[in-house]
């Protein structure tokens, strides 16, 4: 439509609007301009610019295009999307070439100076490609448990569309794509050495050097030295002895690691500090390395040694039984008091500070008592020294007898009668005189007719009872007879007197109070012979 023709065309519509409007001038002009712009009366008389092309153009590819936009007018500025939008004069230039590796739409736009901007171009392209198969350039760590559970790093290529992850035949217990070149999975239980294989969109990777993963045997703990410690202890080596042990084990404590020295598949050491030696307790020992982990065994931590400082009474008789106060400390888990080598009849622990103690029977003579708890025995020393002390004997008593009314001297005889408490004649205390350690001198008590042992106690205990300390009470003697009743003034007769109790050594025959001599008792205690005194004339009485 031309200018003339839009003009007739306007009176025809401005007629009509006059008619509806009633004429209103104003109206009818604002409209007609109106419809002048439609027309294109008052817009822009400018050419597009020509519209941009792509080489290659849209389809469908099997690789990767280098797409190439252009315009016939070479001084157009070329605009590109390939998101879905319209290009504008804000969007990107076009690259030259555009890399279209994906399936992917392109649009562009050209605007050249003095022109309006071009129709927009639109290409769709399609890329099949065939996805690579992915490769495998190294894993880490290259060896695990054979029980499984280790978390191996796998690093290589085209790993898009990962479906699984085998170690030899076994698949993965699980594994996570990270990205297109890395894969963290974890081991199955297995043994040996296998190929980790990947299988993605493009395939399986091919096996070679730089996927082995090896399954080493778990590591296992046979023995520990040493086996425990005392509390307070400066740091000490442990040396732990077992089995599959690799350059890469680790002892720990109480799952806490421990500097560690490899020497060979069946020897570690490792340095325990002080510091986990503090307090009594069991630790747990384990080995852990790349085959996995050992069951753990104990370490025990003990109680400081026993010591003793004192100890009472410090002697007792070689029979035993002394109850004996032994002080010291660390009398924590007392297993066994001893006396020298035997142990204790028995013991109650009062205290950690505290035991008493019954001695066992001993030989005479000095020994060290001990006190054992789990940290050890007490150490020997002069506090903890018990002398067995040996029982009195008596060798012979002087005389052996005496009146029934009590009174006699007797000198005893014998060995180990230092420290003597008592002297008894059957039983019954007398007062004695301690002369020496072979000595002592004691008064007979008042006793019955009859043969007693002399017993002498000391802090070694009491004499046994032998012949040799038998002492005879005697009875009162009685004469019946004197043959012949008459003799010499001068004396000199030789006289047998005849009655009952005669004692021979504890006898003496007098006339009116002078002794007979040559006195001599038979041995049933019937008769005696003696030689008459000198005496006067007349009667006197033999006693």
């Amino acid at each position: 439509m031309n200018t003339s023709d839009l003009v007739k065309s306007g009176g025809f519509v401005v007629q009509s609007l006059r008619k509806l409007r009633g004429n209103r001038p104003g109206v009818v002009a604002a409209l007609f301009t109106v419809l002048l712009f439609i027309a294109g009366c008052g817009g822009s008389s400018k050419t597009a610019t020509p519209t941009p092309t792509f080489t290659p153009g849209a389809g469908s590819y099997s690789a990767t295009q280098n797409v190439t936009v252009a315009d016939t007018n070479q001084s157009a500025v070329l605009y590109c999307t390939n998101d879905g939008s319209t290009p504008t004069a804000s969007s990107a230039l076009c690259a030259s070439p555009i890399k279209v590796s994906q399936s992917q739409t392109l649009r562009a736009i050209a605007i050249a100076t003095g022109m309006d901007a071009s129709a927009v171009a639109t290409a769709a392209y399609t890329i099949t490609a065939s996805a690579s198969a992915p490769t495998i350039s190294g894993i880490g760590p290259a060896t695990g448990s054979s029980s499984g559970g280790t978390s191996v790093t796998i690093v290589g290529t085209n790993f898009n569309g990962v479906t699984a992850v085998n170690f030899g035949t076994n698949q993965a217990a699980k594994f996570t794509l990270n990205s297109a070149t890395s894969i963290t999975a974890v081991s199955p239980a297995g043994s040996g050495s296998v190929h980790i294989t990947v299988i993605a969109a493009g395939g399986t990777s091919a096996t070679t050097t730089a996927d082995v993963f090896s399954y080493g045997a778990v590591p296992s703990i046979t023995g520990l030295s040493p086996a425990s410690a005392t509390v307070g202890s400066a740091a000490i080596t442990l040396a732990v002895s077992g089995n599959n042990f690799t350059s890469d084990a680790v002892v720990k404590w109480n799952g806490a690691s421990l500097t560690t020295i490899f020497a060979s598949s069946t020897q570690l050491t490792a340095t325990v500090p002080a510091s986990l030696l503090t307090a009594a307790g069991t630790a747990t020992v384990t080995v852990t390395e790349s085959g996995g982990a050992s069951s753990g065994v104990a370490f025990a931590i003990n109680a400081a040694a026993p010591s003793i400082v004192g100890i009472s009474p410090a002697q007792g008789p070689s029979a035993g039984g002394t109850a004996v106060n032994i002080i010291g400390s660390n009398f924590t888990g007392v297993s066994a008091v001893k006396f020298g080598a035997a142990s204790a009849a028995s013991f109650t622990v009062i205290s950690a500070n505290s035991i008493t103690a019954y001695s066992p029977a001993g030989s005479a003579g000095t020994v060290d008592i001990q006190v054992v708890t789990p940290s050890g025995a007490s150490a020997a020393g002069a506090n903890d020294q018990f002398t067995y002390l040996a029982l009195p004997a008596v060798t012979g008593i002087s005389p052996s007898t005496g009146k029934i009314a009590g009174g006699t001297t007797v000198a005893i005889s014998g060995m180990n009668l230092t420290g003597a408490t008592s002297v008894s004649f059957g039983g019954t205390a007398t007062s004695f005189t301690f002369n020496s350690s072979t000595s002592i001198t004691a008064v007979s008590p008042q006793g019955s007719a009859g043969t007693v042992d002399i017993r002498v106690v000391t802090s070694g205990g009491e004499s046994a009872m032998s012949g040799a300390d038998q002492f005879t009470y005697a009875s009162r003697p009685v004469v019946s007879s004197v043959t012949p009743s008459a003799g010499p003034l001068a004396g000199g007769t030789a006289v047998t007197i005849t009655g009952e109790n005669f004692i021979n050594g504890a006898t003496t025959v007098y006339f009116n109070g002078s002794p007979a001599t040559n006195v001599s008792v038979s041995a049933d205690g019937s008769t005696i012979s003696a030689t008459s005194p000198g005496g006067s004339a007349g009667t006197v009485d033999v006693t």
